[in-house]
């Protein structure tokens, strides 16, 4: 006798089906173009642990929301939940560029944790003007 089980089971979305920063091209003033060099080099190298020190150092001189930015997605990258989804916060609270981009990252730190009540959360408040949408409403679908 032969038979066939099917097993309902929720499948989740995967961090890494939806985890891919942008490249970083610092133009700031004020830092040293060689630190800022290194700096996109290694966050576009994907050598985030390298890249964090150096983006801590610059912050001290120059704490812009571009560079706080790449800061988190970095910490992201490398499992800092909490430092990173404060930064997240942070710039989601302000109005710069980074805002929507911030509650997308935030949103994927709680998916890399399997928080995916508190994903599905956050993916509903960002703007439907967002540059990446059609990624929010994917993982909106898959989340369902």
């Amino acid at each position: 006798m032969f038979g066939l089980f099917f097993f309902d089971y929720k499948h989740y979305p995967n961090f890494d089906d939806y985890n891919h920063p942008e490249s970083a091209y610092f133009t700031e003033r004020g830092v040293s173009e060689a630190i800022l060099k290194q700096a996109e080099n290694n966050f576009n190298g994907k050598r985030y642990e390298t890249a964090i020190p150096i983006f801590e150092m610059i912050l001290k001189e120059n704490n812009s929301d571009e560079i706080k930015y790449f800061y988190a997605v970095s910490l992201l990258q490398v499992d800092k939940y909490v430092k990173a989804e404060t930064i997240f916060k942070e710039l989601e609270a302000g109005n710069s560029v980074y805002k929507e981009k911030a509650k997308w990252n935030l949103a994927l730190s709680k998916l890399k944790q399997g928080k995916y009540n508190e994903c599905k959360a956050i993916l509903q408040t960002i703007s439907q003007d967002y540059e990446d949408y059609d990624d929010v409403e994917q993982l909106l679908e898959e989340l369902e």
